[in-house]
């Protein structure tokens, strides 16, 4: 009858170090701005 929608509900994970040092190495971005970027 009506119309229903659910909302799920995001999990954000943050990176790991693995993750923010290959960035760091295949980009110009540092550490804080990775960081900054994904929080």
């Amino acid at each position: 009858m009506g119309c229903t929608s659910s909302k799920k509900s995001k999990i954000y994970i943050g990176l790991t170090t693995e993750q923010i040092a290959l960035l760091k190495e295949k980009t110009k971005f540092t550490e804080k701005e990775i960081r900054e970027w994904h929080s």
